[in-house]
């Protein structure tokens, strides 16, 4: 396999959960941006311990070569959020992912306000925080 595998689902971990379980790599979402407002199960403690399954499982492909990409799609389309803090809230959850062994992080951005320099700050930022081997691809997350 070339690039990394991507596969959407629903927002909540244990949709994220079952498909890392059944072999599918793929995720997208996690805890804080949208996982505490739509996991099922109960808060953020349970929101964090089924993402931090879902990325432990995203990052053991890794070892023997195949990539899986963890598309954290930040705050939602629409919402009045800085972009600092959209950023930082994307960055802070790739972190997990990366030390869970995951090497390839989407990190996306609503459409909205400052577009174009979100896009550029988002490699730096990565190249910061989560190192120079993970590959983190800019995403523009558009409003319907």
């Amino acid at each position: 396999m070339t690039g990394p595998a991507h596969r959407r689902h629903r927002a909540d971990a244990g949709s994220g959960r079952r498909l890392v379980i059944l072999g599918v790599a793929a995720s997208d979402s996690h805890t804080v941006a949208s996982g505490i407002t739509s996991f099922e199960d109960g808060g953020i403690s349970a929101s964090l311990a089924a993402w931090e399954e879902v990325d432990r499982r995203c990052g053991e492909p890794a070892e023997l070569g195949v990539v899986v990409d963890r598309e954290l799609f930040g705050t939602l389309t629409a919402v009045l959020v800085p972009p600092s803090i959209s950023l930082a809230v994307s960055v802070l959850e790739a972190v997990p992912a990366v030390r869970a062994g995951v090497r390839c992080v989407s990190i996306a951005y609503p459409q909205g306000g400052h577009v174009v320099a979100a896009l550029r700050a988002i490699p730096e930022l990565a190249a910061r925080y989560l190192g120079p081997d993970v590959l983190v691809p800019p995403v523009l997350r558009e409003s319907r």
